[in-house]
């Protein structure tokens, strides 16, 4: 028994030596048979490529030799007519236009009022008025006068004067004078002119004293 199992290992490490040689002679006529195929075609590559490469190489002398007008064409690119366009720039001048201005800057000084700091030293300010009307409908002024000034005032007193619809003066009226008004001070007057207050369409209020003498219209006699 020994034996025969001895044998048929012989038998079967020859078989598989026997697959194995035929495996490698296989491999092996395969790789030639690859470099043969592969080296027949390497030389029809580059046969290809210089067929390809000899039209490529005689269009392009073609276009460089009908290139070579339109080079000829150059000329035209040389326009110095175009170059007018400098005297589009000499137009900047127009941009000098906006210098004109300081002309209407020259204006200012007509805002500059200095006459208006012409106004007496001595001023007296009204204010905080209210206007209403009496039981008998007749108008009546309540307000504030102040002295403004840097004197004394004396005599202090309010003036109404009244303008009807037409702006006609129909009536001036004085407060009660106020004896004395130091610098800075105020005092409460009131005016209770003889009118009604319908028939006032419009009014003014101006302060006096010995000192300042406002301007005061002449009533119309003939409307009042």
């Amino acid at each position: 028994m020994c034996n025969k199992i001895r044998t048929m290992k012989r038998k079967i490490i020859l078989l598989a030596a026997v697959v194995i040689l035929t495996l490698f002679l296989f491999s092996a006529c395969a790789q030639k048979a690859e470099e043969k195929a592969e080296a027949t075609l390497a030389p029809e590559t580059p046969s290809h490529a210089r067929v390809e490469e000899t039209p490529s190489a005689a269009l392009p002398s073609v276009p460089e030799t009908t290139a070579a007008p339109e080079t000829t064409q150059a000329p035209e690119t040389t326009q110095p007519p175009q170059t007018t366009a400098p005297p589009e720039t000499t137009t900047a001048p127009e941009t000098a236009a906006p210098t004109t201005a300081p002309p209407e800057t020259t204006q200012a000084p007509e805002a500059t009022q200095p006459p208006q700091t012409t106004a007496p030293k001595e001023t007296l300010e009204i204010y905080d008025v209210k206007v209403s009307a009496d039981p008998n409908g007749k108008i009546v002024f309540d307000g504030k006068i102040k002295n403004n000034g840097n004197s004394y005032q004396f005599n202090v007193r309010a003036v109404a004067i009244l303008y009807d619809e037409f702006e006609n003066v129909i009536d001036v009226e004085k407060s009660i004078p106020i004896a004395e008004l130091a610098p800075g001070d105020s005092a409460g007057f009131k005016i209770t002119p003889n009118v009604l207050k319908s028939k006032v369409a419009k009014y003014e209020l101006k302060g006096e004293s010995d000192e300042i003498k406002p301007e005061i219209p002449e009533v119309v006699k003939d409307i009042a």
